[in-house]
């Protein structure tokens, strides 16, 4: 019988990313990646104005699903899953993509529940956290919406979700709402003001900032803004992910770049090597979200991660086949 291999698709509302991988033992995560792909197709550009996804996004969806499918044939893949989040849950031509993703690029894509997406982000998260504290706060800013999870750590170190919280703001729509190029103070405050809101009445519910203040909490994020920050602090001319993954950030070190990348236009952003031309239009919304969640939680050290529902999925997979 041949060795199981893995893949996890993640198709959000800006990027598609694949991780293909092999049970490995002594692994953090119990599995060994072979082969990746991620390229940014912006599925849910324009979708704030038309409820929508356009014509060119399906088809850039589809192409970068083709070269999973690629790779997944390549690497004789025995296991998959595919999952698609918020700009899918919410199109109203949701379904005739997903039927358009099966027929011409073959991959079995499901649309998964905000409460999905959290465990799985839960699950590929867990690595960045310990048992020194007994709560942890996990934040994951996609495209269409922002993740933000609640959980108690286990004295064996597996994560318990106490509940999550799906905030229907991200850095698509949010640029698509407030513009890309130099974003007023104004729009700034806006745009965290919308966010910051939503946050404060989860953070009521729970006590959270009670436990904050006793030092019982733990930060951890995962999303493309986090890491091109942590890149931009580091002043990396190219992204390493060994350098970036787990590593430690100080909430006064990120706040540091984001009062610099706010005030820059859409050149000055594109013109610091970690950013580049394909983020630069999203990094203020992405800045200004980051900010509502120090601002209501202010934590002052958070662990980076370069990683997310795909290490969730591959993680699910492994339990599946029996092997830890």
């Amino acid at each position: 019988m041949p060795a199981p291999v893995l893949a996890a698709i993640d198709l959000g509302t800006n990027n598609c990313r694949l991780l293909v991988a092999e049970p490995a033992q002594g692994q953090p995560q119990g599995f060994r990646v072979v082969d990746a792909f991620s390229r940014i197709v912006r599925l849910g550009e324009g979708f704030g104005k038309t409820g929508s996804i356009s014509p060119e996004a399906v088809q850039r969806g589809i192409e970068a699903l083709k070269v999973c499918r690629e790779k997944i044939e390549r690497n004789r893949v025995t296991h998959i899953r595919a999952v698609a989040t918020e700009a899918c849950r919410r199109a109203d031509n949701g379904t005739d993509f997903m039927h358009a993703v099966r027929t011409q690029a073959g991959i079995p894509l499901e649309i998964i529940t905000t409460a999905e997406e959290a465990r799985l982000a839960m699950l590929g998260c867990t690595p960045l956290l310990t048992t020194a504290q007994p709560h942890g706060l996990i934040f994951d800013i996609g495209g269409g919406s922002t993740e933000i999870i609640w959980l108690r750590m286990e004295p064996d170190g597996r994560p318990a979700l106490i509940n999550h919280i799906s905030v229907p703001y991200g850095v698509v729509n949010l640029t698509e709402q407030f513009g890309q190029d130099r974003v007023s103070d104004e729009d700034y405050r806006a745009m965290t003001n919308l966010v910051r809101g939503i946050l404060r009445e989860f953070d009521n519910e729970h006590g959270i900032n009670t436990m904050i203040r006793d030092r019982k909490v733990q930060l951890a994020g995962c999303s493309g803004t986090i890491t091109t920050l942590a890149a931009a602090h580091r002043n990396m001319v190219r992204y390493q992910r060994s350098l970036i993954d787990g590593s430690t950030m100080l909430a006064s070190d990120a706040r540091a770049m984001i009062d610099k990348l706010r005030v820059l236009d859409l050149a000055g952003r594109a013109g610091i090597p970690s950013i580049g031309q394909e983020r630069s239009d999203l990094m203020v919304a992405g800045c200004a979200i980051l900010q509502a969640i120090f601002d209501v939680w202010p934590i002052p050290e958070f662990r980076v991660g370069d990683r997310g529902l795909r290490e969730g999925m591959l993680t699910d997979l492994l339990q599946q086949i029996g092997r830890p």
